[in-house]
Formats: structure tokens, sequence, C-alpha cells
């Protein structure tokens, strides 16, 4: 121990005397010779020579621990003057003297907070600070936390590939560190998939073996168990194997190596699924049989499976040796061994794990050194001495072969003799991990028992110990093994008592019986039950659901309610809620409607925080829609989310979010509240669509469509992503669920008033999924998908008329095959004969409603709609096996006309249904009677569900005097600028109708009219390009004259229109004024009809007149 005084002096010489003082003078209290150090150490000069000082006296070792903690004592007196690399050099010699504790750990990242660390020091530097952190152990300071990020974005981006190794160690330890909570979860997930990203970007070859385990063992370490990051965990980890680490130089790896590179390996294998299969179990045997068939994997992945596979073999086989010669000896090491080898499922996959694994199980339980009897070596006795006694353990030689010892340690024979030596002193978690590889692990039955009768003794000390959050799991492990002996369950009763747990969670009958023996509903009630075994039960419950289970109907709605009503310790946490309503999720409830059991639901939902994931929460959502959580819950929750969305902003927000987001609105229809401009600006960035799969840019496009966005160029990329997966979809073999979903979506998005902006490649690319659909339609048997499906082709049938003003020169559908093969779906539907209607078949397809979750907001009425309309608009037609459905398609419309004449006026798909009903020419006074009450009500409504209702009304030429006065007045109220241009020319159309001026009145009629164009003005260049658009030339306002004359001249309508379609249009023009603002507009229309006039009059072999006369026309006001 150095003196104070000569450690004073170390420091005058090694600052090179101590200064003569200067003014100011000293405080009070304070000596000349330390006021003058403390003004000295504020130079440059003196920080270096410090530095140089202290690493000098660590280097040279002449610093006992007690002089190194009161050289951190004069250090953290003149901190304040101590420049960044002097503090940043004193932190890493404090820790690594153990001399450094949490407190002085977050003083010192203050202080290197307030000196910018993460700008004025090297990488390695920075790192060295990070690394510091991390072996204290401390958290990451609020002040120091943004500066760490920043110098870990650094580092990843740009440092050295040699300290790779150690950065991916540093930081993983300090992102998924407890005490480090302050960062956001997003933060921590994209700073990790930068380093996952960056590792698989490096040249393995600048690393040693050693290196390139240690950086595999961190990334599995951290990375593994993060869903987000599995595919490019996967994808870096593989790249490892095949690029870096030698098979060679494996066996010749220290046992750290060989440790950490199982370590490494383990979630590797679990993340690859290998040992997921479920293999028969086996009664008698050591070695057990093992999954080799793994087809399902993809043939791309094969190479780098073998390449896992054969090195965890060879790790395996150097482990063997190690623990069979007894050169591991380490418990804990051994015990984490067993956990890994338990949860990757390395026994199902390898048989040299099995070995691995009863050899650690064996020194777990029956003590470090070898515990069979043998003889000593013989000893020559003298005359009336005794054999000395036989011993119960021994060492083997070197020179014995590795497979006589594995054959004597792995003897069958001699466990039922051994005492449990090992575990004498064995911890709660080393029993918990050896019941467990007896649970989860490919061990025999017999070997079970054997296993069993060595640590069945310490289990009930154990559990009276054990800590409240792993006794559940004991006792869980308890149920699965049917332990039943009175010692075990009155342990769990004492320790439930100690716990607060009121009652008993065995009972001996149960666990003897086995099955279910967590559950004893006739002894005791749902409050004894745990959460995780309500959880657990209502899980397992929901796989086996069924419409004729009436058990199911009662039990889960019941165990809901009492989940939903506990508090404090014993409540449901956020895992619990989760795995519920994602189980929930999978399956048609039969009770999903039932008031009882959706206020259970909703209260489990209301737990979840909204502080999850954007991804997860966004897909939590999604499921609660389909397990039947309610719409105000759903929607409050979607809000939330879009907050955090704004909040990142457009270089934050992922697409794939933003595009479930939509998709989660749109199935709950609360697109009008979910809409944000900055959203929808993140589709516009380059390869946004692209990164999107197809399946999710089907239903982001009829999301969209359904929210009113035409921008052409938005809609079109989407298309052309759809189109390439739909010109693959059409020649598969078998379609999955997801294509099904896609293929139906994609296709009804033709009813959207936005969609008539890509109406052609729309319809090009619905031709061939329709004509698939109906072709493999056998491959799914239930009627609610054959309903969508004939939905689906009655969709692209009605819009495939002739009458259509887009139809022309679409090529037909129906013909032959595909025509019988959509009224064979039809009369299976609706039919028993093939020919008549089945009242009570459409009720019990009504009442199903199958599937519709599949198509959002439309439910299967509407699907009936469509289907009856079209089945009418084939018996018009000329074919006869299509005539002889007449009576069933007019049946099965006037059954939907009652259906919906019953249906409450609160229903909100009922306008949808109404909107449908008028398309298709239908009038009825319970329409008129829904149309008023909205009215009355004030109540707020889809705008273009309006749209689409004008839109019917002005297509089939009918009036009805309450729709005009309902289409007016939600049209006078409502805003029309965020309404696509085709659903603003269905508004004008009905407004300049001669039934409407009348009933409106001309004055409201013409102020309608101007309000329509006013928003129909700013998108001129979205409309639908049709033969309509020549009555806009009607209407149009006078300061709106050229821009539309130039929307008309630019397009292709003029040479595609007659003669006779451009007559009035251009009398109509030829009226016109000319004047400073629309001059040039209507002379250069002018010139374009009389181009395309002239062109068409020297390829006419008659001439003809009305053409001679407009040309005369133009030719004059030219």
């Amino acid at each position: 121990m150095i003196p104070a005084r000569r450690l004073r002096l170390l420091l005058g010489r090694a600052l090179e005397g101590v200064p003569v003082a200067a003014s100011p003078s000293p405080g009070a209290g304070e000596d000349l010779d330390g006021y003058l150090l403390k003004s000295y150490m504020r130079e440059n000069a003196t920080n270096e020579k410090l530095t140089e000082l202290l690493l000098s006296i660590s280097s040279l070792g002449i610093a006992s621990r007690e002089d190194w903690l009161r050289l951190k004592k004069v250090c953290f007196f003149h901190l304040p003057e101590l420049s960044c690399r002097t503090v940043n050099i004193i932190f890493a010699l404090l820790v690594e003297k153990s001399v450094c504790g949490s407190v002085e750990c977050v003083r010192l990242q203050d202080q290197l907070a307030q000196l910018n660390f993460s700008k004025k020091l090297r990488d390695h530097e920075c790192l060295q600070t990070l690394r510091c952190i991390t072996n204290v152990g401390s958290r990451l300071s609020p002040s120091f936390i943004p500066h760490a990020l920043e110098s870990i974005q650094t580092l990843v981006r740009q440092c050295q590939t040699e300290l790779l190794p150690t950065l991916s160690y540093t930081i993983g330890r300090l992102l998924t560190s407890k005490e480090n909570r302050g960062i956001p979860i997003e933060v921590q997930h994209s700073l990790l998939e930068s380093l996952v990203v960056r590792v698989g970007s490096i040249d393995c070859m600048l690393l040693s073996q050693s290196e390139l385990i240690y950086l595999l063992w961190a990334l599995s370490a951290f990375c593994s168990p993060i869903l987000s990051l599995r595919t490019a965990y996967l994808k870096t980890s593989y790249m490892l194997l095949m690029r870096g680490i030698k098979m060679e130089e494996i066996k010749d790896g220290g046992p750290m190596d060989l440790l950490l590179l199982l370590f490494g390996l383990c979630p590797l294998l679990e993340c690859s699924g290998l040992g997921n299969s479920i293999l028969s179990s086996q009664e008698t045997g050591l070695i057990m049989d093992v999954t080799t068939d793994h087809g399902e994997m993809k043939e791309r992945s094969q190479g780098t499976l073998k390449r896992l596979l054969d090195m965890l073999n060879l790790v395996l086989v150097s482990l063997i040796q190690n623990v069979a010669r007894e050169e591991l000896q380490n418990r804990p090491v051994s015990c984490v061994i067993l956990e890994m080898l338990t949860w990757s499922n390395a026994t199902k996959v390898l048989k040299n794990a099995q070995i691995l694994y009863n050899l650690l199980i064996c020194r777990l339980l029956y003590g470090e050194k070898g515990m069979w009897f043998c003889e000593p070596k013989k000893k020559v006795l003298s005359e009336g001495e005794k054999q000395p006694p036989l011993v119960n353990y021994f060492l083997f030689e070197q020179s014995t072969g590795l497979l006589d010892i594995l054959k004597t340690r792995l003897s069958l024979s001699v466990f039922s003799s051994l005492p449990p030596i090992g575990f004498e002193k064995a911890s709660v978690r080393e029993i918990i991990v050896v019941l467990e590889a007896m649970v989860y692990g490919n061990i025999s039955e017999s070997l079970k028992k054997i296993y069993l009768k060595g640590c069945i003794m310490k289990l009930p000390g154990a559990i009276r110990i054990v800590s409240g959050n792993e006794f559940s799991r004991i006792v869980n492990l308890i149920i699965k093994l049917q332990l039943c002996d009175q010692p075990i369950i009155s342990a769990v009763h004492d320790r439930c008592q100690e716990l607060g747990i009121k009652k008993k969670m065995l009972h001996k009958k149960k666990l003897n019986e086995g099955a279910n023996c967590h559950i004893n509903a006739k002894n005791t009630s749902m409050d004894d039950w745990s959460s995780d075994v309500i959880t657990l039960f209502i899980c397992e419950t929901s796989l086996k659901l069924a419409g004729e289970d009436k058990g199911c109907k009662t039990d889960v709605p019941r165990l809901l309610e009492n989940l939903s009503t506990r508090k404090g310790m014993s409540s449901a946490t956020e895992t619990h809620c989760v795995s519920i309503i994602k189980s929930l999720a999978k399956h048609q409830l039969a009770f999903k409607n039932e008031k009882f059991y959706q206020l259970s639901l909703n209260s489990v939902f209301s737990r979840v925080k909204t502080g999850l994931p954007v991804g997860l929460m966004l897909s939590l959502i999604l499921d609660g829609v389909k397990a039947g959580v309610s719409c105000e819950a759903l929607v409050n929750s979607l809000l939330w989310v879009g907050c955090r969305l704004l909040e990142g902003g457009m270089a934050m927000a992922d697409a794939k979010d933003v595009a479930i987001y939509f998709i989660a609105a749109h199935e709950l229809d609360s697109l009008n509240i979910a809409f944000h401009p900055v959203l929808l600006g993140i589709f516009q960035q380059e390869k946004a669509i692209d990164l999107l799969s197809p399946h999710l840019v089907t239903r982001l496009f009829l999301a969209l469509c359904a929210l009113g966005i035409d921008d052409r160029s938005l809609l079109e990329r989407i298309l052309d992503r759809v189109e390439s997966w739909c010109l693959k979809v059409v020649t598969k073999a078998e379609w999955s669920e997801e294509d099904w979903k896609a293929s139906l979506v994609f296709v009804h998005a033709l009813w959207n008033l936005s969609s008539e902006v890509v109406w052609k490649p729309l319809m090009q690319m619905a031709q061939k999924l329709v004509s698939s659909m109906i072709e493999r339609e056998n491959e799914h048997k239930t009627m609610g998908y054959s309903l969508f499906v004939a939905s689906a082709a009655a969709s692209f049938s009605i819009h495939n008329n002739a009458e259509n003003p887009f139809a022309k020169g679409v090529e037909k559908i129906f013909i032959s095959e595909q025509l019988s093969g959509f009224l064979k779906i039809v009369t299976s539907l609706f039919s028993e004969d093939a020919i008549s209607f089945s009242l009570s078949r459409t009720d019990a397809l009504l009442r199903a409603g199958a599937m519709a979750s599949v198509i959002p907001q439309y439910s299967n009425i509407i699907c009936f709609l469509i289907i009856a309309h079209a089945v009418q608009l084939f018996a018009q037609g000329e074919g006869n096996s299509s005539k002889k459905l007449t009576p069933l398609g007019v049946s099965l419309w006037r059954y939907c006309l009652k259906h919906l004449e019953k249906i409450p006026n609160t229903d909100n798909k009922l306008m949808t249904a109404v909107g449908f009903s008028i398309r298709f020419g239908a009038s009825s006074q319970a329409f008129d009677r829904f149309m008023s009450a909205l009215i009355e009500k004030e109540a707020d409504v889809n705008m273009l569900s309006v749209c689409f209702i004008a839109d019917g009304l002005v297509r089939t030429g009918k009036r009805r005097s309450v729709a005009t006065q309902f289409v007016a007045h939600f049209s006078q109220r409502n805003c029309l600028d965020d309404l696509p241009a085709a659903a603003l020319l269905s508004l004008l159309n009905f407004f300049v109708r001669d039934a409407e001026r009348v009933s409106l009145g001309l004055a409201r009629a013409d102020m309608l009219t101007a309000l329509v164009w006013s928003s129909l003005s700013l998108k001129l260049a979205r409309l639908p390009e049709n033969k309509r658009l020549w009555t806009l030339v009607d209407t149009v306002p006078t300061e709106t004259r050229s821009s539309l004359l130039m929307f008309l001249s630019e397009g292709g309508l003029i040479d595609k229109s007659s003669v006779t379609e451009l007559v009035y249009p251009v009398s109509t023009v030829l009226s016109w004024k000319l004047n400073s603002i629309n001059g040039a507009s209507i002379i250069n229309f002018l010139q374009k009809v009389k181009i395309s006039l002239d062109i068409r009059r020297t390829n006419e072999i008659a001439p003809d007149l009305v053409a001679e006369e407009l040309l005369k026309k133009i030719s004059e006001r030219l």
C-alpha cells in the first residue's frame, strides 16, 4: 500500500512539480497545494500525463486494491476538470481493477454525456466505454442513452470487422437488459437488425475461428428470440457456418470455443424447426429414434441445414468425450448445456445429443465422478486379511477407450442401485432443468422412471423454497410427469398458502388419471386455477372447437369472464391476453356474437397495452376482428397505432406496417378516421410497394379503393406488383389459403368507384383469376368459400356486360366450361335438385355467415344480390343452360329483397346492400324508410356509398324522390374533395337529370352541381376514360372549360367516339364564346376533332353527311 505522502509526491513528479501560486487565492479551507493541483488539472498536457501515470501503475501492478480505491477518490474529485479521453481511460482502469460500482458507473456516464463522448472518441474507445458499462452490469444513465444509441449506430455502420465480435455481445447485452427499459422496443430491434445485416456482409477471412464462434454465439443469444429478426438472423448465421467456421478446426478448439459454438448452434437448430416433429414414444431403450424426414424444408436450405447438423454433431462428440473423461466438472455449465439441448429439441434430431443428454443428467443426479461400483486394484493380501469393500466411484484411466467408458457410464443395469449423491445439494434451478429434460427431451419411459427415483426425494424441499415466478413452472412439470406422491402434493399446498394462492392446485385423483390433471371442476372452482392454467385451457379448447360441441360453447365464455374480472397478482398478463386472442381468431366460433362472450373478450383485449411493437399490435387487431372483439375497442387501439406511425413520420414508418394499418381500418370500416396524407405518402417512396408481399398488396388495393384513393400512378404500381403474382398463381397446381383470399378480395375491388381509373388492367387480371377460381372451386369444399367464388365470378360477368361503358374490347369469359362451372356452383349453393330454388339451403347459408372477414364489408346477403343479378342476366342470353335457371334467379332476388326489408336500420352493412339493390334496379319502400331515418338522425354516412346509390339510379334510369333528397342532403352536408373523380362524376350525372332538377328545384340543383364541379375541377386527370365524359361539356362552369377541353383533347376519347356521339358535345363547344381564358383550348379541341373526322373521311367508302356537316361548322369557327 502506497503511503499518502508518497502518493502525493508521485502525482507531483508526474505532473512535473507543483507550479508557483498565482492569483486568485485558494478558497477558505483549501490548502495551496490542493488548489494548484486542481487548477493545473484543467490543462490538456496534464490530462495526458495523468493518463500515462495511471496506465503505468496498472501495467506495473504496483498498486493494491486499496490503492486503486484511493486513486478513484482522487480522480472523482477532479472529474469535472478532466478531458473526455482521460475520463474514458480512468473508467476502463477502474472497471479492470474491480473498483467501479454501479453508482460510480452512472456518474461517469453523466460526465461522458456532458463531454459528448460519441463525437470526441474513436470507435474502439466508444466500444471500450460501452463494454465497461456491460462489465459493471449497470444501467444506462438517462442522459447517456441518446449518446450511447448514436455511438452504437456509428459503430455498427463503420467499425472495423475485428471489433464486431465484442461489439455484438456489448450491444446485445445493453439493449436486451431489463435495466435499460427506457430504450423503445422498436429502437432495440432496429439496432439489432442493423447489426445482423452488417455481420452478414463481412469478410470472414478477417476473423479467427474463435472470433467467428463468439460472433455466432452473440447473435444467437440476443437475436434468435426476436421474431422480427428471425429471417435476417438465420441468413447471417448460415453465412457464418458456410463461409466462416471451419469444420476441421472444431475438434482442436478449446473448451470455451466448444461451449460457445454449442450455445450458438442450439438456438439456430430451434429456429430452423427441424426438431418440431412429434415422435412416437418408446417404453425402453437408451438411444431413441430421431426424425430424418426434412422434406418440408426448402431445397435451397438443404445444404445449410446439413452443415448445421454436421457441425453440431462434431461439437457433441467433443463434449461427450470431455464429459465422459471428467474434463468438464462444472455443474452450472452442465446445467446450461442440458437446458440448451432440451429447448432446441436436439435429442429429436441427433443421437449423439441423446448420449450427451443422458451423461449430463447422470452427472447432475449421481455426482461429478464415476458412480458405479468396481473392484479396486488387486493387492497382495497376507493370510487372514479380507478383500476391501467396493467403492461407489472411480476414475477411468486415460488409455481406456471412449466407447468402453460410455458403455460403463450409461449402463442401465446399475442405475436403480445408486443413491442420488449429486442431488444432495442441488439448487432449485438444477432440479427444474432436470425435470424439464425428462418432460421435453427424447427419453424412453423406463429411463424417466429411473431418473425420477434419483430426484423425487428432493422435490418437496425444492417446492418449499421455490420463488413465485418459478412455482407455476415446477407445478406444471409435476403435472406432466404425474408425480402423485403425498409429500409433493403437501409441499405444493403449503407453498400455495405461503404465496397467497387460496386453494389447492393439485389433486391426487387427477394426478393418477393423468389427463388434464391441472383442472378439477368437480372439487374446485375456477378461482383456484392460475391465469396460466386458464389461458392454457382456453387455447387447448380452441383447437378442438366444433359447431356441435356444446361444452365448448359454454366453457370458453365462462373462463373468459373469470379471467377478465381478476385483479392484482393473479390477473391475466399481457402475454396471456395475446395468446387467447390469437388462438380464438383461428376458428369460426359459434358463440362469437353472444354479448356475454364479447364483453369478456373486450375486457381481455383492453389489458393489452398499446406500447407493443407496431407490427405485433396490428396483427393482434386483425386477430381481434376474427375473434369477435368489439369494433369500438379495436378502433381505439388502431387510433393509438396510427398516432405512433405518425410520430415516426415517413422516415421511420415501415411500408408493411402502414399497409396492414389500412387493411385493419378497412376491415373495421374505419377508413375515414384512419386516413392521413403522411401515411399514404409512404407508398410513394421508391420500392415501397415492391417490398410488400403480393397477398398483402391485393388486400391493400381493395382498402385504398374503399378509402377513395384514385391516384392513377399509385394504383398502377400496385397492379404491376399484383400482375406478376397473378401470372404465377394461375399456373400453380394447388392454391394456398392466402392465394384464395387474395384472389377473392382482388376481384371484388371491381365494385369500388375508385378502381375505374385503372379499370382495363384490373379487368384483365380479374378475368384470369375468375377463370382459374371456377376451375379450382373443388379444392375447397365449404359452402362459404363457394359462395365467394360465385360472387367473384358474378361480379366479373356483370362488369363484362356489353352495356358497361368500359367493357368494349374485353374478351368474354363465360363461354362453355366457365359458364357451366359458374352455374354448377350456384345450383350447389341455392338448389337441391339443380333447378329449383331451395329456401332451407339458402337460409342455412345466410345464417352461417362464413368467412365474412375475407372480403371486408361484404355480408352474405350482398353476395346473394350479386349472384342473383348475374343469373338473371345469363337467363336473358341465348344459352339454353342458363334459361332454365330463370326461376332460381328470380326467387333468389325476391328472397334478398324480403330479407333486406327486415334488417334493422342499425346494421352497418345495410347501406352497402341497399346500394347494390338499387344498382341492380330494385325499388322498395323499406329503402325509403331507411334513407329517411338517416336524414332525420343526421347520421355519419360513407359518401362513397351515397355516390354508389346515385350511380345505380343513373345506370338503371330510375328515380326515387326520397333517394334524391338523401343524396342531395349528404352531398350538401359533407366535404366532397376527398371523393374519387369517378364518384364525383356519378354525383354530377345524377344532379343534372331532369327528374332530380324538378324534385330538388332548379336553384338547389344548380347549387349542388356547382358544388360537385368545385371538387371535380381539381381531379379531371383522374377521370376514367369512357364516353360518359361527354356529358360534362353540358354543365361545366366557364372557369373550368379550359381544363376540361385540354383533358378531353389529350386522351384518346375523340378517336374512340362515333360521329353521332361527337355531335352534341362539339355543338355545345361551338356555342361557347371565345375569350382570353378558354380561347386557345377551344381552338385546340376543335382542331383535334377536325383531324379525327378528316382521317375517318379518307377511310370511308360512302360519305357521312353528319360528319360533313360537323366539319363544315368547325371550319367556319376556326
